[in-house]
This record gives structure tokens, C-alpha cells and sequence, in this order.
């Protein structure tokens, strides 16, 4: 491999040994060092950290994204830009941290691309977790739950899934709910032909998550009320397009995510003026 240098920087003629080091960025002594892909890191002293834990998985269906978990004994001395992880002339800082109860410090690092997750894992001689398609087979319907509605009304809609396959399928379901709207959700819609408006925010902090399995011919559902998203002031034909975002994992194994899609289906709905005698009184 080729590493590269620039003018005002230490020239290096052979790759740093793989390995950790103190993240030396604000020592202005220590000249930035250029490893493979350009990535500028200022390594200080080499350190020997203990493993207790290892886990790399992919992040992304084209597994191209990967993060690598690391738990080891209680570090004191870990915050941000503590430690960088050097790997066949790759650099990588620890893009989060943390300690459970003074017994355990987390590392995580972000890793891009499938040849350089190989190498890494090789290096801690850990499985590489890919994503592979759960081989899904699911029928999506959004079910409204009223027959009329007038204008200014809520609509209320129940998303429906229904497993179609042979084999059993499970999902986290949460996850992006503590916020104004449930984000797992995502709508599209017109009205008489225009695009409906959404004066909602998907801005949320996470939320509890569960598996949900769903079994051959068994349903699930989950309510959601469109009044997040939009404004129903107006009469006509409402035309909408519902979509839930899925993070598949195996059925009683890890928790790790094996796949994600989303399903969707359309749906629709009139609204109509109430009779004349009903109408609310003009201020």
C-alpha cells in the first residue's frame, strides 16, 4: 500500500504498526501523519488496551457501512478523541464512547468499506456480521378507521401486516417514537391533485424498542393518526401513500439488525362538507 505525504507533515515510509494509540490532535509537537484514503491522524504513544468484548456488523443492506463495538475493563481516561485504531495503514477515531457502572468502557468505531472490515476483523479476530435479505413476504394495507369525515377531523389509520410467507419474521418495532409522531412512519398524500403539505417534525430522541415476530398467516397492526402530518380543512378525495420502516433481525438470535426496508401501500379517503343544517356557525 501507498501512503501519503504533504508538504509540512511527517513523511513516513512505511505504514504505523496496527494497533492504538493515544489521539495526540492537540499536541501541536506532533506532526499529523497521512494514512491510507488521506485520512490525517496525530498518533501519539502506541497503547495495549484488553478486549473484553468484540463485535463488527454491517450497518447498511450494501454492506459497505460498519461499525465496530468494543467493550473493555473500566478506562478512566476515555472521552472524545481519546484512542485511534490503526489497521493496515487505515485510521479510525472512536466515534462514541462509554461506561456502564464503572466496570465496563465502550468504544465504537464508524469502518466504510467491505475489503477494509475484513482486514479489521482479521485484526481482532472476530466475524464479520454481513446483512443478507430475510426473504420477506408481506401484505401492507392501511386501514382508515372511520367511514366519514368532515373537514378539520383527525383520521385515524391502521397500518396492517400481514406475514404471506412460509417462515416466520421479526422487526424491531420503536425506536423513533419520543417525538411529536411516531418517525417510523412516513406519508405522502394529495388532495383533489395537489401534494398535501406536512406540518409535522420527524425530530425525535429514540424511544423503547421491541421485537415483534409475526408468524405465517398471523397480522400485526399499529395506529397512527394522520392529524401529525396533515391538515384535513378542506373537502374533497384525499389520496395518500403510508410506508413503516422495518429493522429486520433473527427470530430468537442476535439483536442485531439483518435487514432493513420499508413496506408501504396507498390508501384513500373523502371529505366531505356537513349538511347545511350541521355546519358550524361562521365567526
Amino acid at each position: 500500500m501507498t501512503l501519503v505525504t504533504v508538504a509540512g507533515e511527517s513523511p513516513l515510509t512505511a505504514p504505523p504498526a496496527d494497533g492504538f494509540y493515544l489521539d495526540a490532535y492537540a499536541d501541536t509537537a506532533v506532526a499529523p501523519t497521512v494514512c491510507a484514503g488521506g485520512t490525517k491522524v496525530h498518533l501519539g504513544a502506541p497503547r495495549k488496551l484488553t478486549i473484553l468484548e468484540c463485535r463488527l456488523f454491517s450497518e447498511s443492506n450494501a454492506n459497505n457501512q460498519f461499525q465496530l463495538s468494543l467493550n473493555l475493563p473500566f478506562d478512566p481516561e476515555v472521552q472524545v478523541y481519546t484512542y485511534v485504531l490503526v489497521v493496515d495503514g487505515n485510521a479510525f477515531r472512536h466515534n462514541s464512547f462509554g461506561s456502564s457502572q464503572k466496570t465496563i468502557s465502550h468504544l465504537s468505531f464508524d469502518i466504510t468499506g467491505g475489503e477494509i472490515a475484513k482486514k479489521v476483523a482479521s485484526y481482532f479476530k472476530t466475524t464479520l456480521i454481513l446483512r443478507r435479505h430475510p426473504q420477506h413476504r408481506l401484505l401492507t394495507e392501511f386501514v382508515v378507521m372511520k367511514g366519514s369525515f368532515v373537514p378539520g377531523d383527525d383520521v385515524p389509520v391502521t397500518l396492517r401486516i400481514t406475514n404471506i410467507g412460509e417462515d416466520p419474521v421479526t422487526f424491531w418495532s420503536g425506536g423513533r417514537n419520543r417525538g411529536a409522531r411516531d418517525s417510523s412512519f412516513v406519508f405522502s398524500g394529495f388532495h383533489n391533485g395537489k401534494p398535501l403539505i406536512d406540518h409535522g417534525t420527524n425530530f425525535n430522541l429514540g424511544g423503547l424498542s421491541f421485537p415483534v415476530t409475526i408468524k405465517p398467516r398471523e397480522t400485526w397492526e399499529q395506529p397512527a393518526h394522520l392529524k401529525n402530518w396533515f391538515s384535513f380543512d378542506q373537502a374533497g378525495w384525499y389520496a395518500l401513500h403510508g410506508a413503516y420502516h422495518l429493522c429486520f433481525r433473527d427470530p430468537g438470535k442476535s439483536m442485531t439488525t439483518i435487514w432493513e426496508d420499508y413496506v408501504s401501500a396507498d390508501f384513500g379517503f373523502q371529505v366531505r362538507d356537513p349538511p347545511a343544517d350541521q355546519a358550524k356557525p361562521q365567526k
